[in-house]
């Protein structure tokens, strides 16, 4: 088998998940009651692509202790709950493993523009890094939430090269001319590559009116 010489974790893994992959549907169900969080996970998937994850399942994994299982969950939800999942998603965004706050970020770019879970996305911008934090600003951006401005712009003028155009195109999509007016200021040699890009952009988009 070419997939003999992995080392055991990637293997257990890989196992998994074709074993899960070649079950019956009954099996699959059945193996979301698994005591091996991975093998849940693969079933947990595999159930929700072919609408065969049920309600209670569905809380089950939301309620799990393991966070793959939890993101698992997350990623279901909007399918199986619909408009519900604007009261379950939201709390999620409290957790602090990467991957459920992942998921919940994909299931309320989705499902949700409620002013409630604006709040929350602004409230969790600190102690987010990286991709997580700049989804979370876009999904700002997404729901037009004018409060989230004076955390954006503080961002955007801190010219940091990675942050400041992911804040600079959310919140011309927040303020469109009213911002992007102002900030021809960005274009001085001395700032971030990225940045000059991200201000052209936003300028683009949003050109003056004829």
């Amino acid at each position: 088998m070419r997939y003999a010489k992995l080392p055991a974790p990637q293997q257990e893994i890989l196992n998994a998940y074709l074993a899960i992959q070649e079950a019956s549907p009954a099996t699959v169900v059945a193996e979301m009651r698994n005591s091996n969080p991975v093998v849940c996970y693969f079933a947990a998937r595999r159930a929700d692509r072919e609408n065969i994850l049920g309600h209670e399942q569905a809380r089950a994994l939301l309620k799990s202790a393991e966070p793959i299982l939890t993101a698992a969950g997350a990623a279901a939800s909007l399918k199986i709950f619909g408009p519900r999942t604007a009261e379950l998603i939201p709390p999620l965004m409290r957790e602090s493993h990467p991957a459920v706050i992942a998921a919940a970020l994909d299931a309320l770019s989705e499902s949700v523009t409620r002013t409630e879970t604006a709040k929350l996305l602004l409230d969790a911008l600190p102690r987010l890094s990286g991709p997580l934090r700049h989804r979370a600003m876009r999904l700002l951006g997404k729901l037009k939430y004018r409060q989230a401005t004076e955390v954006l712009d503080d961002i955007f003028r801190k010219r940091d090269g990675v942050d400041s155009p992911v804040a600079c195109g959310v919140l011309a999509a927040i303020l469109g001319r009213s911002f992007v007016d102002g900030i021809t200021e960005y274009l001085y040699s001395d700032n971030p590559f990225e940045l000059h890009v991200a201000v052209l952009e936003c300028m683009a988009e949003n050109p003056a009116p004829l």
